[in-house]
């Protein structure tokens, strides 16, 4: 079962992923790391989850699946752990085709293979003016 997965340390970005074995990922990231990372958050859900939670952080993005520690992903990590915070109320993200990949508009994330396109069909439909799904 996969799951999103918060990574960070005490200080600097936070990575948002997803994984069915987050704790080897968090080996796999240690590894070229400077600082103790710890796994700060988990939360049942797979790609789809994975980019709702991207899609809402992307103000904050800091580089690929990285973002800023900020209020808004630290007030999220603490609703995760208190198990008071509700995936279902995570907003869905636009999309538009280009090319051969889909793309979103705000981040510039690019699905590149065919698993990618369809994950991304079924999160991200197109919406008018690039507004929230309500």
């Amino acid at each position: 079962m996969s799951v999103v997965y918060f990574i960070g340390s005490d200080i600097g970005p936070i990575k948002v992923g997803v994984s069915e074995k987050p704790f080897e990922r968090l080996r796999g990231l240690q590894a070229s790391s400077p600082l103790r990372l710890d796994i700060l958050a988990l939360i049942g859900g797979g790609l789809e989850t994975e980019y709702r939670f991207h899609y809402r952080y992307m103000d904050f993005r800091s580089h690929g699946e990285w973002f800023e520690r900020c209020d808004l992903i630290l007030s999220d990590i603490n609703a995760i752990n208190d198990r008071t915070f509700d995936p279902k109320n995570l907003k869905r993200a636009s999309f538009s085709f280009k090319g051969d990949s889909w793309l979103a508009p705000k981040h510039q994330t690019l699905a590149r293979t065919e698993k990618q396109r369809r994950t991304m069909e079924t999160v991200w439909r197109p919406i008018e003016g690039n507004e929230w799904d309500e």
